[in-house]
Parts: C-alpha cells; structure tokens; sequence
C-alpha cells in the first residue's frame, strides 16, 4: 500500500474513496496537470487498473508513459494536440470503447483520424476556443477514407434525439463521430452520448441564478479563506460570526446577531412581497480543536451565503413573492447547536430548508444517529503500591490488578484516582435504534459502579437524529448536478458520521447533499489534510457548484406549486412511519 499513496496521492486527489476496489484499482483516474501526469509516469511501479481515464499532457510521448502504466481502460479523454493513435496499441487499451478528444484545431485534429481504431466510438469534444456548442467541419476526403458519419443530433439510449431533448446550455456539447468499421456485434451500452435529463427549471432562471453566485466569486472566496485562516471551535466562533453578519448585512439582508440566545448563532433574512414560500439555508462555523477546518465548515458557510443571496436576488428580479433566512448555526462539531435552534424556534417559520457539506465523496444518502454521554464514577484517592485496596473504585486485592482510567484532571501516575470520567458516544442508522442501545450501555455503566462500590452519574449530553433526505428535492439537486455538471452519484451511501442537521430534518423537508472535493488518499473528514483541501481553490469552486445545486432546488420549491406539494407530502409521510 506504501507506493500507492506514494505514487498516486497527487495523481488521485479528488476521487471519492468508496470508488476504490481492491487497490489499486479505480474507477475513474484524473491527472489534470502536467506534473500530476509526470509524477505518475515516474513512480508508480505497478499498473493501475481504471475504467475512465482523464489526463492532461503536452506530449506525445507523456501520454503514452502514463497509458502504459495503466489497464483496463475503457473511457479515454485526451488532448488532441498529442493523441496518435499508436498510442492505442498499449496492452491497457485493448478494452477501449469511448475515445473522447479535446481540439481547438478542427484541422490538425481530421488529420490524425485517418487510421480510426476499430471497434471505438469516437467524440470531439471542442474547447472555449472553437466557440463551444458550434458544429465541427472534417474535410470531406477524411470523412471519405473512415467511412464515417458525422452527426449532430445522434439518438441516444431511447431514440429521442438531441434536438428534441432539452438542451443543458451553456456546457460545450460532445459532436459525435460514429465510426461505422466495428468488429462488435452491437455497441456497447453506452456508445452513445449519455441521455440529459431536462433541467428542473428554466434556463433562463438557471442561468440567473448561476451569475448571481458567479457575479460573487471573488468575494465568497476572500469570505471563505478568512474563515479558513481564522478557525474557531464551538461556542468561540465570535470573529466567524462578525465577518459572516457584516456580509450578509453589506449586501442587503436583514441580520439578527447573537440570535435565539446563543451568542455566536446569527440569523439573516430578505424578503419580497408578502406570503409566498419561506426557504432556509445554513451557513454551519465552528472548526475542529487543533486541526483547523478539517470539516470544511468555511466551504459550508459561503454555500449558505451563496444560495440564500442568490435565491433573494431571482426572487426581485422576477418578482416572486418569498422569504429566504438564512441561519448561522454555531457548534456542529461538539454540541448540536442546531439544537438549541430548534428549541429556540429558529426554523419554525421555514417551510425547507437545505445545506452543503464537503466530503471525498458526492452523495444524498442519509448519516447515522448518535447519542452521547458522560459517565463519572466516584470514589477516593490511595497510595497506588502501598494499600490500593483501600480505594474504592476498580482496585482489587493487591494479588490482582485491573488498572485502566479514562480522564479527569489533577492525575499522577502514584496516585490511585478517587474519579474518573467516561466519554462514550452509540451511533445507530436510526435514531430509534440509538434509543434502545442506549439503554443496554447506561446498564454496563450501571454494572460497573455496582461492581466496584462507586457512585456514579451519567448524563446524555447529546443526541443527533439520523437525517432523512426528502426525496424530492434530493431528486431535483442530484438532476441538476448531473446534467449540468456531470457529477456523478454512484450510489445513496449512508455517511459513516452524524450531523445536528439530523434533527432539523425531523422538524421540515430538508436536503443535505455531500459534495466531493479534492483530497488525498487517507485524507478524508477531521484530518489535516482535509482542512488543507477546505482551502484549495477547486475545493471553492465545487462548492459554488453544489450551492447552485441548492438554489436550484429551492427555486423549484418556490415557483412550482405541484413540486413543492410533493416535498411537503413525502415529509408528512416520513413523519406518519416514525
């Protein structure tokens, strides 16, 4: 496993961790830049198996260093600038089924398709500079000599055509080159270009709400940094709580600081005309003790802004009546100050609501349910070697010895402590599941104070819900996403971890979609660097995505009656199965 995290740390940053098989095995390898395609060349010493390959070099002889290395290829995207096809003649391409190449230069890029591979479904994929969606012209006497066909409306997998499906504009589209010599019997399933689903709004609304976040983008990313720079834990979040209100409050929210009783909770809200959906967003702060932003809590807090200044800037422009609130909810890491928002009423008014959260993997699946609790048991303090019989706590006879404390303050190792503390916490897929196993471990606490005669107290500190996605908008941000931005959801997996959001989604129809951003192997949530990652600029950059991805769904909610009773029946019916 030593040369794999060598060897492909770099090459590999930004591919979700649940696509790994058995190593080294993957299901999509990305080497965007010339020095990620030469450390790989260079390191790694045994092949690397991969469907999907996406590389980026300047030479010829680069990429074919690189292909060597590599096996099992099926989907191959290239510059055209260096592809030959000799380089199709490597051992891991004998599987190959989808070339896609990137050209600017329609000419130099014919030329080098005069000796098609046999059995390959071939795409030209134009960069900005070839103008995008426009049509690419091969000279006549290379279409002759491949005996290929040029279409610019090819069926997909339904036999709908692209000019009847509805267009995802403004992405670049993929022109299609069937190669009509093949050796199959019937293409593979996915030959043709992936069918697009139509997008859940309009574009005229989609493309708004995207500038309104793009027309953000420098000033979202100074926001971000300063919170990454400056990270405070729970309950201490006071600088992130200031530079988040005076944001929000410079570009035309009402702001409410120390909202709800909680001195670092803030509450920002924007509202046009009178009566129509109220939508909620939250912007989460506090940092983890000694590591910084390891859970990408700065990337959650600029996503809230985003999506909430972005949905209160579509609904003046086309004169929407609705509410947006947006809430600065203070200790996820350590108590559930969302919580204490509840309890407070914060989110009673709200008819959804939606956030983002950063991880190695992009998912809508649910989070497990936690409980937690301190157990102290007390006692008194004895000589540890001359009579630690005459404590009383887990001390036996001195011809037995049990030794083991948990934490507490003020221990030496010469003294046989009179209290200790126990921090257990019981994670379940459900939150009924946690209330019955909670009662089985307060016993073995019990059972452990009757045993050794101390008194003890317990005390449940903390509970999260398990969260439950509602299934409509889940569906509407996994669609987008998808059409728009290719973001693939391979599989609704259940996050090893828990979130307070948990419980807000208990309260209201709420959505808490995982977006993958890069990060090494190993590096996944609460590490070092995971909070290296939360600073990238790809790291930004996902997650305005992902918050267009919300804003859409909220959009949705607010201007499509028959959408927005799906998302209130399927929480009712949510609620009536608890």
């Amino acid at each position: 496993m030593d040369w794999i995290t060598k060897a492909l740390g770099p090459c590999l940053s930004g591919i979700p961790s649940h696509l790994f098989v058995t190593p080294p095995c993957v299901s999509i390898l990305r080497l965007r830049t010339e020095t990620e395609c030469r450390h790989f060349a260079t390191t790694t010493s045994v092949p690397i198996h991969a469907k999907e390959v996406y590389l980026v070099s300047s030479s010829t002889e680069l990429t074919r260093s690189v292909l060597e290395k590599i096996h099992g290829v099926e989907r191959l995207s290239i510059s055209a600038d260096v592809f030959d096809w000799s380089l199709l003649q490597a051992e891991g391409l004998a599987g190959l089924h989808v070339l896609i190449l990137f050209t600017s230069s329609t000419t130099g890029s014919a030329k080098k398709l005069a000796t098609p591979a046999v059995g390959v479904r071939l795409y030209i994929h134009p960069t900005p500079s070839t103008g995008g969606g426009t049509s690419m012209t091969f000279p006549a006497e290379i279409l002759e000599s491949m005996a290929i066909h040029v279409s610019e409306t090819p069926t997909d997998a339904t036999g709908t055509t692209k000019a009847q499906a509805a267009e995802p504009a403004p992405r670049p589209r993929l022109h299609y080159v069937d190669c009509c010599c093949t050796q199959f019997a019937s293409p593979p399933t996915y030959a043709t270009e992936p069918t697009r689903l139509p997008l859940p709004v309009p574009l005229e609304d989609v493309e708004a709400l995207e500038s309104a976040i793009d027309t953000l983008d420098e000033e979202l990313r100074a926001l971000s940094l300063s919170i990454h720079e400056n990270p405070e834990v729970a309950w201490k979040e006071h600088r992130t709580h200031d530079v988040l209100c005076d944001f929000m409050d410079g570009h035309g929210f009402a702001v409410t600081r120390h909202a709800y009783g909680l001195e670092t909770a803030w509450e920002a809200t924007f509202e046009h005309g009178s009566g129509g959906p109220v939508v909620g967003f939250n912007s989460e702060m506090d940092s983890l003790l000694g590591i910084g932003h390891a859970c990408g809590h700065n990337l959650i807090a600029i996503a809230g802004v985003a999506a909430a200044l972005a949905t209160a800037s579509l609904l003046t422009k086309n004169k929407v009546a609705g509410k947006v609130i947006l809430l600065g909810t203070p200790a996820e890491e350590q108590d559930g100050g969302k919580i204490n928002l509840i309890n407070a009423g914060a989110y009673k008014a709200m008819d959804v609501c939606m956030m983002i959260h950063p991880a190695p993997v992009n998912t809508v699946g649910s989070s497990l349910a936690i409980a937690e609790c301190e157990v102290e048991y007390i006692g008194h303090t004895a000589h540890a070697a001359a009579s630690p019989w005459e404590a009383l706590n887990a001390q036996v006879h001195p011809t037995h010895r049990i030794h083991g404390i948990i934490i507490n303050d003020n221990w030496v190792q010469n003294v046989i402590p009179g209290s200790s503390k126990l921090i257990f916490a019981v994670r379940c897929p459900t939150l009924r599941e946690v209330e019955v196993l909670k009662s089985r471990v307060a016993k073995c606490f019990e059972a452990a104070a009757l045993a050794t005669g101390c008194e003890m107290k317990m005390d449940w500190v903390m509970s999260y819900s398990d969260l439950r996605q509602n299934a409509a908008l889940s569906d509407c941000y996994t669609s987008f996403m998808s059409t728009r931005f290719d973001v693939r959801f391979p599989a609704e997996i259940s996050v090893g971890a828990s979130t307070d959001f948990g419980n807000v989604s208990y309260e209201i129809p709420a959505l808490h979609p995982v977006f993958a951003i890069p990060c090494g192997l190993g590096e996944g949530n609460h590490t070092v660097g995971f909070a290296k990652a939360a600073g990238l600029a790809d790291a930004h950059r996902l997650t305005l995505d992902a918050a267009k991805g919300i804003s859409i769904a909220t959009w949705k909610f607010i201007t499509d009656s028959e959408f927005a009773s799906r998302v209130k029946a399927e929480f009712a019916q949510m609620k009536s199965e608890l």
